[in-house]
């Protein structure tokens, strides 16, 4: 999902989709560690050392390197992907006989423990870690630590500091669909950081009803008027020229705005807060380098929508 905000470059309403603690997010299993892996083939024992170094739990994926007990001067590299307690990867030799390569499947178990089955040229046969486990890891969206003053390189006060409360606006899922409607408060500061350049971060917390369709994960549904609450923002570049009296004040609390979004995302009510302080022309430019929001449902899940990727659903 991406928040509905207006672009100044597009126009248009556009969609966009854990500032405090980070907020108890989605239970996924991190390979990082070092692993003693049993290949047995016909009956054989060949004992491995891999050492998985680099996971990416957002995407899924993971790499590290290995070699073989008996003789470590076979050394190999391994790249794989995890999906819940499944896992895939590929070795492929470097040191003696280069270029060997062997792809296995197989699970985690519950103790953290992986094994299943392999192939390699003309064989195959099955492996099982027998040293190191996989651990349970609580990921959250760190959207505090992104978007702070040092974030933007900012010094001084802001230019802009201002908070508004935002009604009736809508939510989209990785499905396209719009699945929820929300009200939410935004906290916006905006720094200037050069002749023409200024940069912003703008603070999202508020609370979510569904509508009933395809969940925002895009693996269920969700009903009608599920509720829950939701936390994020994002961190914007923009290029342009600051109006000498901005249409909206620069610092206090600005009341509410009613979108009137409907279910298709038609918003009549929708305001750019872009256009409030910036010279509407060619010249201005605005871009996103972070985004994020992560979206608590309770028993019925968490989903993570971000710019680092997309993780978890609300489903029924």
């Amino acid at each position: 999902m991406k928040k509905i905000i207006i672009s100044i470059i597009l126009l248009v309403v556009t969609l966009f989709f854990k500032v405090g603690p980070a907020k108890a997010g989605i239970t996924l299993w991190d390979l990082t560690g070092t692993y003693t892996v049993d290949f047995n083939l016909g009956g054989g024992h060949y004992i491995h050392t891999m050492d998985i170094d680099t996971v990416d739990l957002f995407a899924g994926t993971f790499s590290g390197t290995g070699f073989y007990n008996t003789n470590p001067a076979y050394t190999w590299n391994v790249t794989g992907t995890i999906n819940d307690a499944n896992v895939l990867f590929t070795i492929v030799y470097t040191g003696l006989n280069p270029g060997y390569t062997v792809h296995a499947t197989g699970t985690i178990a519950s103790d953290g423990s992986m094994s299943g089955t392999a192939t390699g040229p003309g064989q195959n046969f099955t492996w099982m870690t027998t040293s190191g486990t996989a651990t349970l890891t609580d990921v959250g969206l760190e959207w505090g630590s992104k978007l702070t003053p040092p974030s933007c390189e900012a010094k001084g006060k802001p230019l802009v500091n201002v908070t508004y409360k935002v009604q009736n606006t809508v939510d989209s899922g990785e499905g396209g669909n719009y699945w929820a409607y929300d009200n939410l408060n935004r906290h916006i500061q905006l720094w200037q950081t050069g002749e023409s350049t200024y940069c912003a971060v703008v603070k999202f917390e508020g609370k979510y009803n569904t509508i009933a369709g395809t969940s925002p994960g895009n693996t269920g549904t969700v009903p009608d008027d599920l509720k829950g609450s939701f936390q994020g923002g994002y961190k914007a570049i923009i290029t342009g020229s600051f109006l000498s009296s901005p249409l909206w004040k620069t610092n206090g609390n600005l009341g509410t705005i009613d979108y009137q979004c409907d279910a298709s995302a038609n918003c009549p009510g929708a305001v750019d807060w872009v256009e409030q302080y910036f010279n509407h022309d060619s010249n201005t430019g605005f871009s996103q380098p972070w985004w994020g929001w992560i979206y608590h449902g309770g028993h019925h899940g968490t989903w993570i929508n971000s710019s680092d990727g997309n993780l978890g659903d609300i489903t029924e």
